[in-house]
This record gives structure tokens, sequence and C-alpha cells, in this order.
């Protein structure tokens, strides 16, 4: 998907999710548990949170953060503007991208929530303080796997919440549309202009 965005400067990071899926899904990994959505707490999806969140504050923001060690070509390495950070996400992905945006708005210039939806069942991210927090949010119409009554609950909650959102909906099912990757692009030049990152 990164290649879509057609930022040269762009710096993008995978995470993978941390809980491995067993199953036909054996291979896969997943962010949170099916089971405890929506309900209070959701164990498995605030071990990721937390995890993430350590993920975020270990990036390197200053040359003395990068490792020291003989066979790393320190110079070459590249740095991470903390105010430039965006957390992109699909469907559980984008949950969770939302729901570190609530709990750690600090972290982040930005959300990208594609096919997806906010976190409820969390009681403090549901009661975080969202004004002017930028969310890029796009569902899909035919969506059977997230209903689009879920993304449009999330609009009204965002919207609540005073959130800077931007809220597309798509004539396609759990997937990306090539106008929604357009309507993302242009969202992400408004967040993060032309840098000297390379």
């Amino acid at each position: 998907m990164v290649y879509e965005f057609e930022r040269p400067d762009l710096l993008a990071l995978s995470v993978q999710a941390p809980l491995p899926l067993g199953g036909v899904l054996a291979g896969g990994f997943e962010w949170y548990r099916m089971a405890e959505t929506g309900q209070r707490q959701q164990p498995t999806l605030r071990a990721s949170l937390a995890a993430l969140e350590r993920f975020l504050r270990s990036l390197p923001t200053r040359p003395h953060d990068l490792p020291d060690h003989p066979s790393i070509d320190r110079p070459h390495l590249p740095l991470v503007d903390p105010a430039r950070i965006v957390l992109a996400g699909f469907s559980q992905g984008a949950v969770t991208a939302l729901g570190m945006l609530a709990l750690r708005p600090d972290l982040l210039c930005g959300v990208m929530a594609l096919s997806g939806h906010f976190p409820f069942g969390l009681p403090d991210a549901e009661a975080a303080d969202l004004r002017n927090c930028p969310v890029f949010a796009a569902h899909g119409l035919h969506d059977d796997v997230i209903p689009i009554q879920a993304a449009r609950q999330t609009r009204t909650h965002l919207t609540r919440r005073q959130a800077n959102l931007t809220y597309h909906e798509y004539p396609m099912a759990h997937q990306v549309h090539p106008q929604e990757m357009t309507d993302a692009r242009a969202w992400l030049t408004d967040r993060l202009l032309p840098s000297a990152l390379t």
C-alpha cells in the first residue's frame, strides 16, 4: 500500500501484529482476539497497544538513539521525526491505530484507519480528548466483515470528540478501493508536507 502514496521522502515501517493465528489461518497474526471485541478492558488489545507504544517510543529520533554496532552504517540510518508519525492500519490495524491515537495522541500526528472502527469498550479510549486529532477514516459500503454501521458509529464518536476527521465511504467490500488511495494520498500530503527525509 505504501507505494500508492508516491512519496520518496516517506519512511514506511510495517509493524507485525503480536498474536499468532492458529487453524486454517496459521502463519498469520492479529492485534487482538475477536471474542473480546466491544467488551470492557479487552486484555489482548490493551497488551498490543502497550507493545505498540513501546515500539513508537523506541524509534530513533536523535543521532545518539541509533544502534552502535560495527555492522550498522549509522550515517545512513534514517531518523524519525516524532511530530510526523502517521499510524495507518487496515481492519484490526485500523482499530489499533485509533486506539493508540486515543490513548497516546502525543506520539502521533495522525491516523489513517481503513475498514476498521473505534475500539469501543475501552473506557479510557472512549473518554479521550481527541480535539483536532487528524483522522482519515474510510470504509466499504458492502463490507461483510466490519459492517458500515460500525464505521458510521466511529464517525459519530470522532465528530463528537471534535477530532479533525476526514471520512469517506466507497462502493466496496472489506478491501481497498483506488479512489480511497487517491483520497488517502491527498490527506497524507496535507498532514506531511514534503521534507528533506530520504
